[in-house]
């Protein structure tokens, strides 16, 4: 098998774990590059549900998998999710998981500080973007390695001042006091309860105490040469698969800005986020067959009418992070191709075709006039089920025609379509099929 990367084009949410399931099977090592447990990659697998935060998804069909340096990891997030898929029977050792240890550590201060600042941005609350600060700040940066020194305690407690001189700065900003900001965090999150003193101080000892207990099974995992050694081999063999978290336009240098993430979501961020050089033969965005978008932020071609409400009833469209509806709307042609030439990407994975089922005219956005309002181009739908389908010819002939517009209008080839969650309702279209499934 090729080396290949899976990208997200559009605001994230395209369904890139079902894809890197689906092709994972032929590779030998599965690699995540950037993000943190704001992911929720969503496999349905022989009627079971997984949902994936930080662990790649090619741990589902037993692939050795890789979290690497790029991510900034929630500890108890990363040792929650590997107790639980275990106990859905999936198989996971410090043989066929590596996790790098120059990625970050999402520490409970950076989840409470983004429970209480602005949230204009959208964010999931679940730390990612403090994290993200403190590594570019790097004087305050915990990374995995970091857990097992010896002055582990000493640079906590210089952390957790300054958070909670940003606690006691962010309560004032709200007009409330500090305990009443610890109590509404204690209300929604009541586990939180434990990294707090008795006067609603987040407190070293706690948080100490807490990582304590966890890290020697973190330890087990951590490999920090020999992830990239592993990556490096598995590349020169034709045989990685490197999988994206979020989409292109969610990305902190090239998406809408500042209505982003907090790192680089594209083809660049999976050199650094690696840490090894790559050349990957096939660059697939994952490209839903309408749009979404999570949070705040433009969205151009978002409906507010019937025609919304109906693709995310129709599509599921809820976040697996957080449970949060999804903006839906029109396809957005211009999104897709700045995804495609930002990351070079030679072939499309479209996703979700079955929702657009039962509408009877579809558009697509194909620019925007003076003012930036959407200029739409109007095909015809089709009502027929295809979620049955077992290969392009068997689509309705308005469906083909859908798939063939894109396709045009992206000029990149659609090579892949899923017409729902399960593993089997994927169709590889004939033209790369021995290219991918079978070299």
């Amino acid at each position: 098998m090729p080396n290949m990367i899976i990208l997200g084009t559009q605001w994230g949410d395209e369904g890139k774990g079902k894809i890197v399931d689906y092709l994972a099977e032929k590779a030998s090592v599965v690699a995540r590059f950037q993000g943190g447990a704001n992911a929720g990659h969503t496999l349905k697998i022989d009627d079971k549900k997984y949902v994936l935060h930080l662990v790649p998804s090619g741990i589902i069909t037993g692939k050795k998998c890789i979290i690497g340096q790029g991510l900034v990891v929630d500890y108890n997030q990363f040792v929650n999710e590997i107790r639980e898929l275990r106990l859905s029977g999936v198989e996971i050792t410090p043989e066929n998981l590596i996790l790098d240890g120059n990625a970050h550590v999402i520490m409970p201060y950076h989840r409470v500080l983004d429970m209480i600042k602005d949230k204009h941005i959208g964010t999931t609350g679940r730390g990612i973007g403090p994290a993200y600060e403190d590594k570019a700040n790097r004087t305050r940066a915990i990374r995995v390695n970091d857990l097992f020194s010896i002055n582990l305690k000493e640079r906590l407690e210089k952390n957790i001042e300054f958070y909670n001189n940003l606690f006691d700065f962010f309560s004032t900003k709200h007009g409330k006091t500090r305990e009443e900001v610890a109590l509404s965090i204690f209300e929604n999150n009541p586990s939180f309860k434990i990294y707090f003193d008795e006067n609603f101080y987040l407190s070293v000892e706690a948080i100490n105490n807490d990582l304590e207990n966890k890290k020697l099974f973190v330890q087990r995992f951590v490999k920090t040469d020999e992830s990239k050694l592993v990556i490096q081999t598995a590349s020169q063999n034709k045989s990685l698969l490197a999988e994206g978290a979020q989409g292109t336009m969610l990305c902190v240098d090239n998406g809408t800005y500042p209505f982003v993430t907090s790192s680089n979501t594209g083809l660049g961020g999976a050199i650094n986020g690696l840490g090894v050089y790559v050349d990957y033969d096939y660059r697939i965005g994952i490209v839903k067959a309408y749009t979404t978008r999570v949070g705040g932020g433009p969205f151009p071609t978002e409906l507010f009418d019937e025609y919304g409400e109906q693709l995310r009833k129709q599509g599921g469209e809820f976040g697996a992070t957080t449970g949060r509806p999804r903006r839906c709307g029109w396809f957005d042609v211009a999104v897709v191709k700045k995804s495609i030439m930002l990351n070079g990407i030679n072939y499309i994975a479209l996703t979700k075709l079955d929702v657009l089922s039962g509408f009877d005219k579809i558009k697509l956005c194909v620019g925007y006039d003076n003012e930036g309002k959407p200029i739409y181009e109007e095909v015809d739908g089709w009502n027929e089920d295809i979620t049955n389908a077992k290969s392009f010819d068997e689509f309705p002939v308005k469906c083909q025609d859908y798939v063939k517009k894109l396709q045009s209008l992206l000029n990149t080839d659609v090579g892949v379509v899923s017409v729902g969650p399960k593993r089997n309702q994927t169709i590889i279209i004939k033209h790369i099929e021995e290219n991918i499934l079978e070299n």
